[in-house]
């Protein structure tokens, strides 16, 4: 499953499951569902002010660790 956590101006963050970044936009990150590669069949389902944004990375998320929790790998 692939994941992207956005890293923000105001030193927030917010991690966001099963999206990938999909491209930008009239100052708008785009943020798709799935996996990349649909290309113009991806559904956006949500777009971030670039201006808010300090740093953006995508990861391949990991739900079934055999030896604990959920992992993330950047």
């Amino acid at each position: 499953m692939f994941a992207v956590k956005l890293d923000f101006t105001d030193g927030t963050s917010k991690f966001l499951d099963d999206v990938h970044v999909h491209g930008i936009s009239d100052g708008l990150l785009l943020l798709a569902s799935g996996q990349p590669g649909a290309g113009l069949d991806a559904d956006v389902v949500e777009t971030v002010a670039l201006d808010s944004l300090r740093r953006v990375e995508s990861c391949e998320r990991s739900l079934r660790d055999p030896d604990g929790p959920s992992t993330v790998r950047f």
